[in-house]
This record gives C-alpha cells, sequence and structure tokens, in this order.
C-alpha cells in the first residue's frame, strides 16, 4: 500500500488534471505506472492495472473502439 501511495505521489498531479489530459498524456502516464509497478515489491499488477483504468476513463476518446 505505502508503495501504491508513493507511486500516485510520484506521478504529477498536473498530469492528472482530466479536462487538459491528451491521448500523449495519458498514454505516458500509463507508461509510467507499468514502469513503477515492475520496479516495485509493494505495487501488484493488479494494482497498477486499476490505476490505468482510471487513466483511461479520464479520456475514453482516446482508448474506445475506433479511436486515433
Amino acid at each position: 500500500m505505502i508503495g501504491l501511495i508513493s507511486l500516485l505521489f510520484a506521478i504529477s498531479f498536473d498530469t492528472l488534471s482530466y479536462n487538459e489530459m491528451s491521448c500523449d498524456d495519458a498514454n505516458a502516464l500509463i507508461d509510467r505506472v507499468y514502469d513503477s509497478q515492475k520496479r516495485s515489491d509493494y505495487i501488484t499488477l493488479d494494482n497498477a492495472n486499476e490505476i490505468v483504468e482510471v487513466i483511461k476513463e479520464s479520456v475514453p476518446e482516446c482508448f474506445n473502439e475506433g479511436s486515433k
């Protein structure tokens, strides 16, 4: 749990601004989540997947079928 909290604080809060996040920002953030999960003994893949789902929900136009 501490690792998950550390990951969330390591991610810039500016990047998490839903109204301004671009598809490139979302993809970069997803990459950072998975990179952090690989280096951490505390963050499980399930935790990382859950965070990624929240990111994807914030910019559905980037990840829905037919998106660019």
